[in-house]
């Protein structure tokens, strides 16, 4: 309303100038208003809104900035720190006691900050955040593991493949765990299927409880996981199996078991009691060996688990309970906080000035730590964060933490309009080159009716061949060729790839290795070599490629390189839930069925012992080409070189440099400030040196070669040869006064190591993938692993890892490696394997032998010289292994032309290997055959060179070996995909 005063204004102002009634002027005055705040809206309204948005950002800032401070002014007072014993943030101010008035009056202003503003409310719940993360109780079973849920023909699941007995992937068995504090309110009553864990980021995190799926069990459903226990958690469920069959139902628990007790209901259930209590950890797998580890000092941050078994009966019907005390939830990356010394902002300066750990847990509470390494270090990506940081490669001792908590103020999002996009569908057909109606991949239906989509999944025929390895499960698999192409395919129209897998020559090679393990058929003597009670810890690789076109003139093709069957063990165990299969990936990556193992794995296991030895002879022969008469010499390859007498070898392994020289073994020197103070042998496993030849040895004048040592796998001869080629780039002097090389800093030459050159020239040192014009990462399983060379106990002189290089035994290769060096053996040139997508280019394939380094740069060697004649030489000691060497008890001579027998013997060139690994009783040996055979009678293949590569590990020491293993398994399979011509040879291919 109007004053009185200003009603008289405003009459005189209407006589004055408008001279209109009163009440029509008071509405032009409003009139005018509301005209001038549209059009103040229409001029300013962007600029206002602006305003708006950066004073509301200059709160957002303001108020991180806020709290911030005052999260250091905490630490600085005492009043919060990091508990190193079990990860938490703890604080020693209680709120409520505060706002009470009970209080010792110490830092009032602190704490009521603390207690009475939002920014305080913000740190407090950034602290229970942070302390939410660090322990855990969760629940899963497999009672639904005989019902298709999965399919559609029952229950509710959301995911309708073909087949549910592949894998049970999130959401298709949900929880039906309840779960309340001890003597508390109940969290969620009832089978509430809501709480049921469908989301794998909620999921126990498989880094930390990884070692659940050891010991696999088929069936388990979703994880029900209870946030932020405060206390003993009581877990319970309802096991009805009216009208059903016995069943025995597993029970997965994280958290520390005080409890378990069966609640039957009606007349005709009966208490039970678990048929098996299982304690688990992370280090060990024993029960025994956990309970140990759990009751030595400063286990509180160790993570618990374990597994249940009941088994019940037809018809039972009841309540189960669990009562479970907390268990530790953070990533061991949170868990290696407790080693560190933590310091006050006020101290932290230079950590948060250089720091190069960072840890995020919260949205704004982190670690910021200053690693002070003795050693060098490298830098890589932490897996579990974004963060680039600095890895140790020395011990953990060799590092001295210092760390901060730092309050990260969150960043101001600029408001924009979000357009949501609809997913698109993107339809892959993985087929098979060689076959195009033979599919690998299939699509299935996912979600609900609202939001159904198709993902692409392995199809039943590639699961049944062994493929899962390479093409994953499904196309959340990032590691998997689905995934791979899922990331890339950008369109809603139908991708088309081809593998080079042959669905013929997969399924016979999964079928002999599947025989290898399980000792059936014909394969029942094999299995008998192998270490017995071994075989979950077994490797094994089978492995097909082509090497091209028959003949050995150095001719290639678009065909060249292909991989055409591997099949590899442990195989990938059916109905495992998707938990389990990230779990074995992540936490135990060597016993993971999904590790490709053909390509991307080294471990002790994969040293090729005496197959490496055509790697020492190649590198030999590249050295010699390039003018190196004694090693020329040595070899008794090419003109003149006719190979050494009893004397000369003699004077080759014996005398020179203070090696010592015996009929059955090789005395490597070890020297310390330039002198000798001990020998360390290398011993032939079978036979004396030269005791083929005859009675008497190498004393009888008689000449050997290369090709007569390779036959005869001679250890002496091949480590002497090692040390021949790189003797004098790790050690330098002469006689007893010789001392070991020793890279410095002042030194920033790049050293000469001919062995490890050739391995480069061969098989690149950094790996590279095998889908040809493809993007692929680094980490998936279709990236190769590099060789490598002088893998062996580091503590060992360099001179004598050297010698151990020669047979073998300080190296570690993958089977496609050492199929790829007798490819590259057999055509003269560097074959490239690859697994689909573009051909290789195989016009520019590198020639096999090549000038010594010329400022990096490698120099083909001229076609036609001395060093193709020697790679003949080569070949034909591969030959000799087949037809009187350590491979001849598999490829027995046969008179009958037409016996697909003898037809190996003539056309199989191959090297065997034995290398000791660990523990004779406990590990064994690691078994090899490698080779290559030119133009079998098989389909397809008849003018081909098919590389191959047979690895077993756990082979019992005593009388098993490469040729008497693996040598075996490569004739079956040859075997079975010749056509068989008659039924006397149809019987001999089976015996």
């Amino acid at each position: 309303m109007f004053t009185e005063t200003g009603l008289e204004l405003l009459t005189r102002l209407r006589k004055l100038v408008f001279r209109v009634p009163l009440y029509g002027f008071v509405l032009a005055v409003f009139a005018s208003v509301l005209a001038g705040s549209w059009l103040a809206s229409v001029l300013f309204g962007d600029a206002l809104d602006r305003a708006d948005s950066i004073a509301d950002n200059h709160k957002v800032v303001r108020g991180g900035k806020l709290a911030s401070e005052l999260f250091d002014d905490l630490l600085n007072s005492g009043h919060i720190r990091f508990n190193r014993s079990n990860s938490l943030i703890d604080s020693d101010i209680d709120c409520a006691a505060f706002r009470a008035g009970f209080d010792d009056g110490r830092d009032k202003i602190l704490k009521s900050k603390f207690c009475s503003i939002d920014i305080g409310a913000m740190v407090n719940q950034q602290i229970d955040v942070w302390n939410s993360s660090a322990s855990l109780v969760a629940v899963r079973d497999n009672r639904n593991r005989y019902r298709d849920r999965c399919t559609g023909r029952g229950g509710s699941g959301t995911l309708r493949p073909d087949k549910p007995r592949n894998y049970i992937p999130h959401g298709c068995y949900p929880n039906e765990w309840a779960g309340s504090l001890q003597n508390a309110v109940r969290v969620n009553s009832g089978k509430n299927r809501a709480y049921a864990i469908v989301n794998q980021q909620e999921e126990p995190d498989p880094q930390v409880y990884g070692f659940l799926a050891r010991e696999p069990v088929e069936g388990f459903g979703d994880w029900r996981r209870f946030p932020n226990p405060q206390g003993i958690i009581v877990a319970e469920t309802d096991i009805d199996l009216s009208r059903q069959n016995a069943r025995v139902v597993n029970i997965d628990f994280i958290g520390e078991l005080l409890g378990a007790t069966v609640h039957p209901v009606g007349s005709t259930s009966f208490a039970l009691k678990p048929e098996y209590i299982s304690t688990m950890c992370a280090a060990f797998s024993s029960k025994e060996k956990c309970a140990e580890e759990f009751e030595a000092p400063d286990s509180a941050d160790l993570p618990r688990a374990g597994r249940i078994t009941y088994p019940f009966p037809r018809n039972w019907k009841g309540k189960i309970s669990l009562e479970l005390r907390p268990s530790i939830a953070v990533h061991a990356r949170v868990r290696q906080l407790k080693k560190a010394e933590f310091v006050k902002p006020n101290d932290g300066n230079r950590v948060l000035a250089n720091a190069n750990r960072i840890i995020n847990v919260s949205t704004n509470v982190q670690a910021k730590c200053r690693q002070f390494f003795n050693q060098s270090v490298q830098i890589g990506t932490d897996g579990a964060s974004d963060i680039l940081v600095d890895e140790p490669t020395g011990k953990p001792e060799d590092t001295i933490n210092k760390c901060m908590l730092h309050w990260r103020p969150s960043k101001p999002v600029e408001a924009r309009e979000i357009t949501l996009e609809t997913q698109e569908e993107k339809i892959i057909q993985v087929a098979a080159a060689a076959d195009s109606s033979t599919r690998y991949s299939t699509q299935v239906q996912t979600g609900t009716a609202e939001s159904a989509r198709q993902i692409n999944i392995i199809s039943p025929q590639a699961l049944e061949l062994g493929l899962a390895p390479i093409l994953g499960f499904d196309e959340t698999d990032p590691s998997g060729l689905l995934g791979i192409l899922s990331s890339q395919f950008r369109s809603s129209q139908a991708g088309e790839f081809s593998l080079t897998i042959d669905p013929v020559l997969q399924k016979t090679t999964a079928n002999i290795l599947d025989e290898v393990i399980s000792g059936t058929r014909a394969m029942r003597d094999v299995n008998a070599q192998l270490l017995s009670g071994r075989k979950s810890s077994r490797k094994a690789t089978l492995l097909l490629m082509d090497a091209g076109p028959s003949g050995n003139d150095g001719t290639l093709d678009p065909l060249t390189g292909r991989i055409l069957s591997v099949s590899s063990w442990p195989e990938v165990k059916r109905n495992l839930s998707q938990w389990d299969l990230q779990a074995q990936a992540s936490f135990l990556p060597t016993e993971n069925p999904l590790a490709a193992r053909g390509w991307s794995q080294n471990n002790r296991l994969y040293a090729p012992g005496s197959s490496f030895k055509p790697a020492i002879a190649l590198a030999a022969i590249n050295q010699a080409a390039n003018g190196d008469k004694r090693i020329a010499e040595y070899l008794g390859l090419g003109a003149g070189n006719r190979g050494l007498t009893s004397n000369e070898l003699r004077s080759r392994i014996g005398t020179e440099f203070a090696f010592g020289f015996g009929a059955s073994s090789l005395q490597v020197p070890r020297f310390s400030n330039g002198r000798k103070v001990e020998d360390m042998q290398i011993r032939n496993r079978e036979i004396a040196m030269c005791s083929h030849i005859s009675d008497t040895g190498c004393g009888n004048g008689s000449r050997l070669t290369m090709p007569d040592m390779m036959a005869t796998s001679d250890n002496i001869y091949f480590a002497r040869l090692a040390l021949l080629i790189d003797g004098e780039n790790v050690s330098t002097g002469t006689g007893d006064n010789r001392a070991e090389l020793v890279d410095t800093e002042e030194d920033t030459t790049e050293p000469v190591h001919h062995i490890a050159d050739m391995m480069n020239h061969v098989w690149p040192k950094d790996g590279f993938s095998l889908l040809q014009g493809v993007d692929t990462p680094e980490f998936s399983r279709l990236y190769t692993s590099p060789f490598q060379i002088d893998s062996a106990i580091p503590e060992n002189p360099r001179i004598y890892r050297l010698a151990l290089n020669g047979i073998g035994q300080s190296a570690q290769a993958t089977p496609l490696a050492m199929a790829t060096l007798a490819a590259s053996i057999s055509s003269g040139k560097v074959v490239q394997p690859w697994l689909g997508g573009e051909p290789v280019n195989w016009q520019s394939a590198k020639p096999l032998l090549f000038g010594n380094s010329q400022q990096g740069i490698s120099m083909p060697v001229p076609a036609g010289g001395a060093g193709l004649e020697m790679l003949a030489g080569l070949r034909q000691a591969m030959k000799d292994v087949v037809t009187y060497g350590t491979a001849a008890g598999a490829f027995p001579a046969v008179k009958n032309e037409d016996d697909n027998r003898f037809k190996l013997r003539e056309k199989v060139f191959g090297k065997t290997g034995t290398a000791q690994i660990g523990n004779p009783q406990r590990d064994g040996n690691t078994v090899w055959f490698i080779g290559w055979a030119d133009g079998l009678p098989i389909e397809g293949y008849e003018n081909r060179r098919i590389a191959f590569a047979c690895m077993i590990s756990h082979a019992r020491v005593n009388n098993a070996g490469g040729g008497s293993v693996c040598a075996p398994v490569i004739r079956e399979l040859l075997l079975r995909l010749i056509p068989a011509k008659s039924e006397n040879n149809a019987q001999s291919a089976g015996q």
